[in-house]
């Protein structure tokens, strides 16, 4: 397992998780004021060996629920062992889908 890399934390917006099971495994969800060095221009990033989602602050709330939806949807991907079946631009366009599908059913709760 990797190490995360470093970034500037911030306070976990209310209603949001700060870890989530998955598969059996544990999520845990980073809050930040700045991504990682490189992905400055990125709202979300899935580190999945080290199973750590980056959520930038840096969007409304209702963008940050996305966000977090759609890298969940990349977790989902790799746990199953999908992910290693299928190319990079595949795998988006399949977590483009899921989240534009799947939240369109979602009741939405307030936050």
């Amino acid at each position: 397992m990797g190490r995360l890399p470093k970034v500037k934390r911030g306070r976990k917006p209310r209603g949001f998780p700060s870890s989530l099971l998955l598969f059996g495994y544990k999520i845990r969800i980073v809050y930040c004021h700045t991504m990682p060095k490189g992905s400055e221009d990125c709202y979300g990033l899935t580190y999945v060996n080290e199973k750590a989602i980056y959520i930038s602050l840096d969007q409304p709330k209702e963008e940050m629920e996305r966000t977090l939806f759609h890298e969940l949807c990349h977790m989902l991907l790799f746990l199953s062992g999908h992910h290693f079946k299928i190319s990079e631009n595949d795998e988006e366009a399949l977590v483009r889908a899921f989240e534009h599908g799947f939240l369109q059913m979602y009741k939405r709760r307030r936050i």
